[in-house]
């Protein structure tokens, strides 16, 4: 519903209230290594946290306590939460896998294929049953509910894809690419998830982006980087539109349903 901020500071996780900018809650003391990603489900009940020492925590936004945790030190930092907050998905090196938290605490399914491999990054879409694997040959996709393969979205097999994201109304997703593994630079690349053809290509330089996210109701891509910067994209007129520097240094970048707002962490 849109009123809630979900923010990691180390091994806590904090919920904002997103329109008195008061703090609601704080989860704490399952989490040892850092946090490093979290996801809400589509309406904002569950949100999935994941951090350094291979812990993942579902937690029940309404409640001071996780409902489900399993850990495991093969699982990376990459995590996401299905729309309806009952399958989680993570990765490691070499698959990516889901999980229906409950008493058993056991991996449901895996997902491996040969074209991705090292997988680095994962994401759910939360209307349809769709698991993205981000890996050092592109993004692999999957009907999680029947682990069918749905495709591979690349631009070469050099290109490793860092992160991915799905449009809100999932129509695309976008990937964070980088060619060489020691390169500065790379791209921010969109592509439509009915007919795996790219319709944006932006070069940006890899190493200072932290976050980026897509609203399909104005046709934006926005991202931060690491020194500073913020950078909206037009879509439709396949142009940079904004660009701001000296901000601080930014890690997190999230827009309004409108639009009309972008919400930026340090």
């Amino acid at each position: 519903d849109q009123s809630l901020l979900a923010i990691a500071l180390h091994n806590r996780v904090e919920l904002w209230d997103a329109h008195t900018y008061q703090l609601v809650r704080a989860f704490e003391h399952l989490h040892e290594g850092q946090v490093l990603s979290l996801d809400f489900d589509r309406d904002g009940m569950h949100l999935v946290s994941s951090s350094l020492d291979g812990m993942i925590c579902l937690w029940d936004t309404s409640r001071d306590k996780a409902i489900w945790q399993y850990q495991h030190r093969s699982i990376r930092c990459s995590v996401a939460l299905s729309g309806h907050g009952d399958f989680i998905a993570a990765v490691t090196q070499v698959e990516a896998v889901t999980f229906h938290p409950g008493p058993a605490k056991r991996i449901m399914a895996r997902f491996q294929s040969a074209t991705v491999d090292h997988c680095l990054c994962v994401a759910m879409a939360k209307q349809e049953p769709l698991l993205a694997v981000g890996g050092l040959h592109g993004i692999r996709l999957w009907n999680w509910q029947r682990n069918t393969d749905m495709g591979r979205l690349s631009v070469g097999n050099a290109w490793a894809t860092l992160a991915v994201t799905f449009s809100p109304d999932e129509q695309l997703i976008v990937g964070l690419m980088i060619q060489e593994p020691q390169s500065h630079q790379g791209s921010l690349i969109a592509w439509r998830l009915k007919t795996h053809e790219i319709v944006w290509n932006t070069p940006v330089p890899v190493s200072e982006i932290a976050d980026f996210r897509i609203a399909t109701h104005r046709n934006l891509i926005a991202a931060v980087g690491r020194k500073g910067q913020v950078w909206i994209w037009d879509l439709d007129e396949t142009r940079k539109t904004i660009q701001l520097t000296d901000c601080g240094r930014l890690s997190t970048i999230d827009f309004h349903p409108t639009a009309d707002i972008i919400t930026v962490g340090t």
